[in-house]
């Protein structure tokens, strides 16, 4: 992701609030964990002063216990594939 490239060529340094949200919120919106929590750590890093900080945060935890409980199900589904294998009768 730009924002990565962004992050570690040091361009957040350089930009305003706006900006560095504008390149955070492929992090918030991520399907990867890492993301999320590379997202938590800019927004501590760089946004504590954002007027919307506390709602952007706030969006931030739905998305991650929305994508918890959608791995969770994924994992459900997985054993209880597994287990209907194990039944011969059935495949």
């Amino acid at each position: 992701m730009i924002v990565n490239d962004a992050v570690y060529a040091g361009y957040l340094e350089s930009m305003n609030e706006s900006e560095r949200f504008f390149m955070i919120l492929p992090l918030i919106h991520s399907e990867e964990i890492t993301d999320h929590d590379m997202a938590y750590y800019l927004l501590n890093k760089y946004l504590r002063e954002h007027e919307g900080y506390v709602q952007i945060k706030n969006f931030g935890k739905i998305i991650q216990k929305q994508f918890n409980y959608f791995i969770g199900i994924l994992i459900e589904i997985k054993c209880l594939v597994e287990s209907l294998q194990k039944k011969s009768w059935l495949f």
